[in-house]
């Protein structure tokens, strides 16, 4: 597996979440991608790709599946790797990637809080919310339509794309192809994987999109992580976290503990 270090600003805070990364996992690959202005100096990476000018921060934001077909189709294709793990510029990883994602076969794609919304009736914002005001634009119409289009059944699924692992062969489908501009990122992944026949996974970060016990250490929102929780999880062997926006000296906090399981 690669990982892709997706950042747009705080180049010091870069610094430190590259060289924990590598401490972990000095033979890890990292590709960087830049959704900022210019790219950073930033150490350890096999790679660094700029989002190329035009788009604005919402939409690199809501469309991060694109930019990274578009990274893939004109720039990483020519590296050799299985498939890539999702990180951020504020997110932790305290170990080992193939450890933590040993759940999940290379073939496959894993998804964090991966939730059938068919099947347990939940909703779920990029699926359900009629009317969004800051976008003018409707959820629930847009995945609506983009199920129409689309040949087959497509379930309506919900997971979060932070910390996901996407493997080659989905890559590689999805740079041959023009998604639906419906939608966003999660909803457009879990769609396209659907009718591509992939099998999807959840990556155990989070049971699902809702268990409150693990948003403590793991969320899509800007409620930042402090290190009292982030002890916790440690404790009962969790290895990502986010969001989390101050440097981390591990050698001096990580506490050894077993493996993350996931669930």
């Amino acid at each position: 597996r690669a990982f892709v270090f997706r950042y747009h600003r705080d180049a010091e805070l870069c610094r430190n979440r590259l060289a924990l990364l590598h401490q972990f996992n000095p033979d890890l690959a990292i590709h960087g991608i830049c959704g900022g202005d210019t790219l950073f100096d930033l150490p350890h990476l096999a790679s660094n790709w700029l989002v190329p000018a035009g788009r604005t921060a919402r939409w690199k934001w809501q469309n991060g599946d694109l930019v990274l077909r578009e990274w893939f189709r004109t720039h990483a294709y020519r590296y050799d790797f299985a498939g890539v793990v999702l990180g951020e510029w504020d997110m932790l990883f305290l170990g080992n990637i193939e450890e933590i994602y040993r759940g999940v076969p290379t073939d496959a794609l894993g998804l964090t809080g991966l939730t059938d919304l068919d099947a347990t009736g939940l909703p779920w914002t990029w699926t359900d919310m009629k009317f969004d005001r800051e976008t003018r634009r409707s959820p629930r119409l847009e995945f609506w339509l983009l199920r129409c289009r689309l040949p087959g059944r497509v379930r309506r699924l919900g997971a979060n794309l932070g910390a996901a692992y996407l493997s080659r062969q989905f890559l590689e489908r999805y740079a041959e192809i023009t998604p639906a501009g419906l939608g966003n990122d999660e909803v457009r992944v879990l769609a396209y994987a659907q009718v591509f026949g992939r099998r999807l996974l959840n990556n155990g970060i989070l049971r699902n999109l809702w268990v409150r016990d693990d948003l403590e250490y793991f969320t899509a929102n800007a409620h930042q992580l402090t290190m009292a929780p982030l002890q916790r999880g440690l404790l009962t062997g969790r290895r990502v976290f986010h969001p989390y926006r101050d440097p981390f000296a591990f050698a001096d906090r990580v506490i050894v503990c077993p493996s993350f399981q996931g669930s």
